[in-house]
């Protein structure tokens, strides 16, 4: 998740995992609306772009289009943020 306490924070996770040769992330939101993001997933996925060679996909819950018919549009917000998958 995107839980790092701020922008700071999230970048030196980014270090560590190209140090480990991590080039590919999956980047996940807060598990419910209850929850607080530390970092917006737009801000995580502009850092992630910012950096040559890395790229990251995101999650999709099915069964939350079934309760708010509006999962498709969290997509299509996170493809434009870059997400390839």
């Amino acid at each position: 998740a995107c839980s790092e306490a701020d922008e700071a924070a999230f970048a030196s996770w980014l270090d560590g995992a190209q140090r480990r040769n991590h080039h590919t992330l999956n980047l996940v939101g807060p598990s419910s609306s209850g929850d607080t993001p530390r970092i917006s997933m737009e801000r995580a996925a502009a850092l992630v772009n910012e950096r040559p060679g890395m790229a990251f996909g995101c999650v999709t819950i099915a069964e939350r289009h079934l309760t708010k018919g509006t999962e498709h549009l969290n997509l299509l917000r996170k493809a434009g943020y870059g997400a390839k998958w």
